[in-house]
Order: C-alpha cells, then sequence, then structure tokens
C-alpha cells in the first residue's frame, strides 16, 4: 500500500479532496496524517496536517523522565486552527463512530486515565485524594 496507489489530490476544495482520497484508500493507497505542532522534513509527504497546540496553549498533564507528575498550564490560547491533540483525537474517533471520546477538557481525559494507570505511573491514590477534597485530579 502506497500514497501513490490512486487518485492524488487535486484540488483545495475540501468536498472535492475528500472523495479522491476516499478513491485512493479504495484503490488500496494510502492516506497520510500528521498532527504537529510545527512543519518539519515529513509535512511534504502527508496529505493532510491536523495542527496541533503546543505546551502553555492548554492545561494538560505528563510525567517527566524522572516519572514525576506535572501539570502544565495554559498561557496563551493557540494559533489559528491548532487543537490540543486530545481534541483532536476525540474529534477524529468520533467521525470514525468510536464511542466514549466525549471529553470536555484535559483534565476529563487525566481522569479517564486514571483507572488504566499503574505501576509506577498509578493515579488512583491522587484520584481518591481529589475526591476526598471535592476537586478535580487537575486541581490537587
Amino acid at each position: 500500500m502506497t500514497r501513490d496507489t490512486g487518485p492524488q489530490i487535486t484540488s483545495a476544495v475540501p468536498e472535492t479532496a475528500i472523495e479522491q482520497l476516499k478513491q485512493r484508500v479504495d484503490a488500496g493507497g494510502m492516506f497520510i496524517v500528521q498532527n504537529d505542532i510545527y512543519t518539519n522534513d515529513s509535512t511534504e509527504f502527508v496529505d493532510l496536517v491536523l495542527p496541533a497546540a503546543g505546551w502553555g496553549e492548554e492545561d494538560f498533564t505528563r510525567n517527566n523522565a524522572e516519572r514525576r507528575l506535572r501539570l502544565y498550564g495554559k498561557i496563551m490560547d493557540p494559533p489559528g486552527e491548532a487543537k490540543p491533540d486530545w481534541r483532536i483525537i476525540a474529534e477524529v474517533a468520533q467521525k470514525m463512530g468510536y464511542e466514549g471520546f466525549d471529553w470536555e477538557d484535559s483534565a476529563e481525559v487525566f481522569e479517564a486515565y486514571i483507572p488504566r494507570s499503574g505501576g509506577r505511573k498509578d493515579f488512583k491514590v491522587l484520584a481518591e485524594y481529589a475526591e476526598l477534597q471535592g476537586k478535580r485530579a487537575h486541581e490537587v
């Protein structure tokens, strides 16, 4: 399966481009999507770029290299049509017909992850503590 199999995109009109991509996939070709905060060497090979928000453009949690949980706070709005990764994933999943993925904010994404956490990255105690305080995990 390759990107060169089937029709290529010849139009900037979304409906036409989508139809051409569907025809390519139906012909056994590949449709390549890039989700990133900036263009790079891969961008010229993709069919669609989903602009992602970077750190500081959304509240989010992550583990650093020392396995410490850190909450990054939003300091500014993302540029243009950029969205946080979790929102991009949610929108794609919903359009594909998957249930769930109906988070309202990054705190809900983190809370959905907590029951699946474990080992050195087990946040269940944090969630229990937050609940006792009447707060969300992000607030703690």
